[in-house]
């Protein structure tokens, strides 16, 4: 990946970028450890997750150069990690029953498929809980670091502090 041109998007458009596919790697590697099982799709459903929360959350946060703050990172970071793991679930939910109707496949271990209602309310809320207790601060510990590289490395930032020394 040509990284000039990733330096070249806004802060909001890289950090999602770059929280898009760190989720695609980490969606990888779960996919491939046993507690996956074999219709978890992490590498699919968690850049989905990821991407559209993080723009937004940026967008919400970072407003002017004052906003760029290691604990406005550190708020967004939170709140990401806890949108996520839950649209994580609801978008493989969403895809099991796209696929039970489709196929009549991707039924869960009693052979049984996930009702919409219940995947949109107590069973993400239920998996997002394991999987925050299990991941949580590991995921928050990734986001917080990918949210300092992109402020550190901002152009806003850097345009700033040029004029600041120019005046």
């Amino acid at each position: 990946m040509n990284w000039i041109i990733l330096r070249t998007k806004t802060d909001k458009l890289r950090y999602s970028i770059i929280s898009t596919i760190v989720a695609f790697i980490l969606g990888l590697y779960f996919y491939t450890i046993p507690f996956a099982a074999e219709h978890i799709y992490f590498f699919i459903s968690a850049p989905i997750a990821t991407f559209f929360p993080s723009l937004f959350l940026w967008k919400w946060k970072f407003k002017t150069t004052k906003n760029y703050k290691i604990g406005n990172v550190l708020s967004v970071a939170l709140i990401l990690t806890l949108i996520t793991h839950y649209l994580n679930f609801v978008v493989i939910g969403i895809g099991r029953i796209l696929c039970y109707y489709l196929t009549g496949k991707c039924t869960d271990y009693t052979g049984q498929t996930e009702s919409l209602l219940g995947t949109l309310t107590y069973i993400s809320w239920f998996r997002m809980l394991i999987s925050l207790y299990n991941f949580g601060f590991l995921t928050f510990v990734i986001v917080s670091s990918v949210g300092i590289y992109v402020m550190k490395t901002s152009n806003l930032l850097h345009n700033k502090s040029q004029l600041e020394s120019n005046q």
